[in-house]
C-alpha cells in the first residue's frame, strides 16, 4: 500500500486523495496526527476522569471523618492522577480504600492502552515517514534550517514511539502481566543519583557522567520484589548497568571483564557474583535488559533469552531502580518499566 494511501487510512484525512496528502504542510500534519493520537487515547482519558472523581469522594468521606493523613494521601493521588511524580505508593498499604481503588484504576489502565497501543505504533510511524519525506524534500532544496527545525520538532514523538514499541514487547510476560507499576515517560520520572548528566536527542536519553561508576538516574519510588524491571538501552563502549535497592544490581559488558556478567545482591548492593560468558553485550546496539527478582532469586536476561540466575534471600530488597554508565561510556535509553506479579 503506498504512503498516501496509508496515511489517509491512519490519520482519519477522509476525502482527500494522495496527490492533496503530499501538499500537506508539516504544521497541519502535525495537527492532524493530534487530533487523531487524541481520538485514539480518549478512553484513557475519560477513565482518569471517573478515578479522579472517585478519589475525591473518597477524600470528601475522610474529611467528615477528620483523618487527615487519609485525605492528604487521597489528595497526593488526586495530583498523580496528572503527574504521576505526585504518587506516594506506600499510601496505598496504609489507605486500604485507597489502595483497591488504584489497583483496580491500573488495571483498567493498561488494558486501554494495550488495546490503543498498536494503532498509537501504527499512527506514530506514519507520521514519522511523512515527516522523513518532507524532511528529504527540504534538505534537497537547500531548505538546511527549516529541515533542522524539522527534525527537532519530531523527537519527542519518536520517544514516545520507542517507548510504545517496547511496551508492546514486553507486556503479559509469565505472571508479570496487567501490572505496570511504574514507566519512564519523559526525563521527570527520574531522579539523579551521584555527578550524572542526561541528553534528551533523536527520541533516546544519553546518559554519561565524570565518575567512574555508581552514577546512575534512577526513579523516584522503590519498589519490593517480585518485580520485573526492563530497561532498552545501548552503550557506545563500557558497561551497562542496572541498579535497584541498595545500590548495583547486574553490570553487563563489565569494564574489568566484559565476558563476565555481575549481579549484586540488592537488599546489600554488594555481596557480587560472577557468570562467565554471559555478560557480553555488543556496543552501539540496543537490547532489551531485563532482572526478575522474586524472593528468592533473581533471573537476568536479554532480548528475552535468559543468561543466567542468582538464588539467595531477597525479600527484604527495598529501593529504586535504575540504569547508568561507567568509566566513560555513555549509555543511551529508549525504554524503562517496572512490572508487578498478578
Amino acid at each position: 500500500m503506498k504512503f498516501a494511501h496509508l496515511a489517509a487510512i491512519v490519520i482519519g484525512f477522509s476525502g482527500v486523495g494522495g496527490d492533496a496528502l503530499a501538499q500537506i504542510s508539516p504544521d497541519e500534519l502535525q495537527r492532524l496526527f493530534d487530533e487523531k493520537r487524541t481520538a485514539l487515547i480518549a478512553p484513557v482519558a475519560t477513565l482518569q476522569d471517573r478515578y479522579e472523581a472517585q478519589l475525591k469522594t473518597l477524600a470528601a468521606e475522610a474529611q467528615t471523618q477528620g483523618d487527615l493523613k487519609q485525605v492528604v494521601e487521597i489528595q497526593a493521588e488526586i495530583q498523580a492522577c496528572r503527574d504521576p511524580n505526585h504518587r506516594n505508593p506506600a499510601a496505598y498499604e496504609t489507605c486500604p480504600r485507597l489502595g483497591e481503588a488504584h489497583t483496580i484504576y491500573q488495571r483498567a489502565l493498561w488494558e486501554l492502552r494495550d488495546t490503543s497501543r498498536p494503532r498509537e505504533i501504527e499512527l506514530h510511524q506514519t507520521y514519522f515517514q511523512r515527516l522523513t519525506e518532507i524532511r528529504e524534500t527540504l534538505t534537497r532544496a537547500g531548505q538546511i534550517n527549516d529541515a533542522l527545525a524539522l527534525e527537532t520538532r519530531s523527537a519527542p514523538g519518536l520517544a514516545a514511539l520507542h517507548k510504545l514499541q517496547a511496551m508492546q514487547r514486553w507486556k503479559g510476560k509469565g505472571n508479570f502481566e496487567h501490572t505496570v507499576l511504574w514507566e519512564l515517560r519523559t526525563p521527570a520520572d527520574l531522579v539523579e543519583n551521584g555527578t550524572i548528566t542526561l541528553d534528551e536527542r533523536e527520541g533516546r536519553y544519553h546518559l554519561s557522567s565524570p565518575e567512574r561508576d555508581m552514577t546512575r538516574f534512577e526513579s523516584r519510588f522503590p519498589f519490593r520484589p517480585p518485580i520485573r524491571l526492563i530497561a532498552r538501552a545501548a552503550t557506545d563502549s563500557t558497561s551497562v548497568r542496572l541498579y535497584y535497592g541498595a545500590g548495583t544490581l547486574a553490570i553487563f559488558n563489565w569494564e574489568s571483564r566484559p565476558d563476565e556478567l555481575r549481579i549484586h545482591d540488592p537488599t546489600t548492593g554488594f555481596s557480587h557474583q560472577g557468570y562467565p560468558d554471559k555478560g557480553t553485550i555488543e556496543t552501539k546496539q540496543f537490547y532489551d535488559f531485563e532482572a526478575r527478582i522474586t524472593d528468592n532469586r533473581i533471573s537476568i536476561y536479554v532480548d528475552g533469552v535468559l543468561r543466567t540466575s542468582r538464588q539467595g534471600d531477597f525479600a527484604s530488597a527495598n529501593g529504586p531502580v535504575g540504569i547508568g554508565p561507567a568509566f566513560g561510556g555513555v549509555v543511551s535509553v529508549e525504554a524503562m518499566a517496572v512490572f508487578g506479579e498478578k
